[in-house]
């Protein structure tokens, strides 16, 4: 039993590392269900420590060591709907329809037992985030019910947010072939999306839990160094968010009118595995209810992605 591996030895695997590309879609189809988080979709990039930088990003990481910088990027889009998709069934306690169109970019610094992550996203929220025309192309699909509440969504609105997320890994055990650790992830976002503070954990068990980067259940999976890696996780947190523009934004005045819940939590268990540089991760995550009034407690929903390193 042992705790890390010692920076000697994570210096020295750093160089095998290599930049990851990712594409992931959340559904809550997965649990048959419709209403609050309902759809997400995610390309992104995240480089290696030590890895060339963009020029623009060259001037904010002049206090970080070379071989522990990397940088990340993602495009995503995300909706919210009522629970019932037919407007004249719709109750007015519910929220109302939102979409958001992001672009991020940022900074990391990883090292054995530390990643921390930054990033800054602009975007849009309402009409010109094109949630409605993949929502009505999913569900005719699907067979599923056509969402017809659109007309009713939080209108375009410009949006910025800044983020920093940390996984900080405070406790591992090695096997021959397998170990465990247990990681801290504190988190803080602000902007006119979402501002929110959170603090939350989660449990790694598996082959390949050396790389920080992409070990929060919310970050693009990254596939290890290794020929072939897999690893079993779970976690939770919980948070105290201010603001939300889903439910808050500017809508038309018989779009729903809904109060914030501000203590939030969230919670996911999933599993991810690659080979030879290409792999694929499941996971179910879930999280308590967004606004006071809420049919349900709690929403669930699945993510699929998947990733490849270059």
């Amino acid at each position: 039993m042992k705790y890390g591996s010692g920076v000697l030895v994570w210096l020295c695997a750093t160089p095998a590392l290599a930049s990851s590309g990712y594409w992931a879609m959340d559904n809550d189809v997965v649990v048959k269900t419709d209403g609050d988080y309902t759809n997400g979709l995610f390309l992104g990039h995240i480089s290696a420590p030590g890895s060339e930088l963009p020029a623009p990003l060259k001037p904010f990481a002049r206090r970080i060591p070379d071989h522990q910088v990397y940088w990340h990027g993602e495009l995503s889009q995300k909706m919210w709907t009522p629970s019932d998709l037919d407007p004249e069934d719709q109750s007015s306690l519910e929220r109302p329809y939102a979409g958001t169109l992001l672009a991020t970019v940022g900074l990391g610094q990883e090292s054995e037992n530390r990643a921390d992550h930054y990033g800054v996203s602009l975007g849009v929220i309402g009409p010109a985030s094109g949630a409605e025309a993949v929502q009505r192309q999913v569900h005719k699909w699907l067979g599923n019910t056509a969402p017809d509440g659109w007309d009713q969504q939080i209108e375009n609105t410009p949006l910025m947010q800044l983020s920093w997320l940390q996984s900080r890994r405070v406790y591992q055990v090695d096997w021959d072939s397998t170990g465990w650790d247990l990681l801290l992830h504190p988190r803080i976002q602000g902007g006119n999306l979402q501002s929110e503070a959170a603090m939350g954990f989660s449990m790694g068990w598996g082959n390949e839990l050396g790389a920080l980067r992409g070990r929060h259940w919310s970050q693009g999976p990254v596939a290890g160094p290794g020929r072939a890696g897999w690893t079993l996780y779970a976690g939770s947190e919980v948070r105290y968010r201010l603001n939300d523009i889903t439910l808050q934004g500017p809508r038309p005045d018989d779009a729903p009118d809904v109060s914030l819940a501000h203590w939030q939590a969230g919670w996911a268990v999933g599993l991810r595995g690659h080979y030879r540089g290409f792999g694929a991760s499941f996971s179910v995550q879930g999280d308590s209810a967004a606004y006071r009034d809420a049919s349900r407690d709690w929403t669930s929903y699945g993510r699929l992605a998947f990733y490849w390193n270059y």
